[in-house]
C-alpha cells in the first residue's frame, strides 16, 4: 500500500492579499528595527564607552545567532509543537532579561 503525499490546498485570490499584507508588515517592522539601531548607536556607544563599530558588530552577530537558532527552533516546533516551543522560549527570554537586569548593576 503506497501513500500519496499530502498536497496543500490551492491558493485562492484572497490568500494573496494576506501574503502581501504580512510581507508589508514584516518589511516595515524590520526596517524600523534597523533604523532605530542606526539612530541610537552614537548615543549608546558614548554611554557604554565603546565604539560605534563594536555596537553595530554586536547587532550583526545577534542577527546571525538568531538566524542559526531559528533552524533549531523550527525543528523543535515540528517535533513538539509551536506552543511548547514558544513557552520554553518565553521562559528563556524572561530569564535572560532578569539576568541582564541584574548584570546592569555591575556596570560602572
Amino acid at each position: 500500500m503506497r501513500l500519496e503525499p499530502r498536497r496543500s490546498p490551492p491558493i485562492r485570490e484572497n490568500d494573496w492579499l494576506v501574503v502581501v499584507a504580512l510581507s508589508g508588515a514584516g518589511l516595515i517592522s524590520y526596517g524600523t528595527l534597523y533604523y532605530c539601531v542606526a539612530a541610537i548607536v552614537k548615543e549608546a556607544s558614548h554611554d557604554l564607552a565603546v565604539t560605534e563599530e563594536w555596537l553595530i558588530g554586536c547587532f550583526s552577530f545577534a542577527l546571525l545567532a538568531s538566524a542559526l537558532i531559528s533552524l533549531v527552533a523550527g525543528r523543535l516546533m515540528d517535533r513538539y509543537g509551536a506552543g511548547t516551543t514558544m513557552n520554553v522560549a518565553s521562559f528563556a527570554g524572561s530569564a535572560s532579561k532578569l539576568s541582564s537586569e541584574r548584570a546592569a548593576h555591575c556596570l560602572p
